[in-house]
């Protein structure tokens, strides 16, 4: 069996574990469109449309504004992303999501990258409904991700290759004001490289999320499909 029919079978399997072990289910589609592509700075935008199908049921929509600058292994990125939640049966809300993030490329073989990264973000909610105060506070990330370009051979036209990675968020405890990890991510994808070196991505992702820390902590479980499209 190729590696790539591995992988999909290993991203069909997440999928099911997912769907059986998850309490919540989310999809999501994103857009992206280059503004400026020069050797070391890149500036773009997304579009992206987030669904979630339990209860309570929500939809979002956003647009998000980045700027990428590389240098040699290292890539420095910050955006601020702007998103409309419409909630069936609880309170819609503007969310503005302005945020950093230094990655560094770790070469491991001709075909495998290892991207460590840290990304410091702050979520400001402003609440629709009057009487509800808004709310933001800081969330530093942590991911790890292995890339893996699964063509064989080098000259060809369109290549395949993979994502998967593992992301710690933090949060502060509302208790002792103390960070502790508050959700943990593991996520695989499949990306596809046409002629033009435009990028199709299809993932799976299963998240672990706590609303706090200590035995009075709540754990729940979503699963999340993503397709992305540059």
């Amino acid at each position: 069996m190729q590696f790539r029919s591995k992988f999909v079978l290993f991203i069909v399997l997440i999928g099911v574990y997912g769907t059986c072990s998850a309490q919540d289910y989310f999809g999501e589609i994103t857009f992206r469109k280059n503004l400026m592509n020069k050797e070391k700075w890149t500036i773009h935008t997304e579009g992206k449309f987030k669904n979630s199908f339990q209860s309570p049921v929500w939809s979002g929509i956003a647009l998000d504004m980045v700027g990428v600058f590389r240098h040699k292994k290292w890539k420095i990125d910050g955006g601020l992303l702007i998103l409309f939640v419409d909630d069936t049966e609880s309170i819609n809300f503007f969310e503005l999501r302005p945020r950093v993030r230094v990655a560094y490329t770790i070469p491991i073989k001709k075909r495998f990258k290892l991207l460590p990264s840290a990304r410091i973000e702050s979520r400001n909610f402003l609440y629709t409904t009057s009487g509800i105060a808004n709310r933001s506070f800081w969330r530093p990330r942590l991911k790890l991700e292995l890339d893996i370009d699964v063509t064989k051979k080098s000259n060809l036209e369109t290549r395949w290759g993979t994502n998967i990675s593992y992301e710690w968020y933090y949060k502060t405890n509302t208790r002792t004001a103390e960070r502790y990890a508050s959700s943990q991510e593991m996520g695989a994808e499949l990306i596809y490289y046409d002629k033009a070196n435009h990028k199709f991505k299809f993932g799976v992702y299963y998240q672990s999320v706590r609303d706090n820390f200590g035995s009075s902590s709540n754990t729940i479980t979503n699963f999340r499909l993503k397709c992305y499209i540059w």
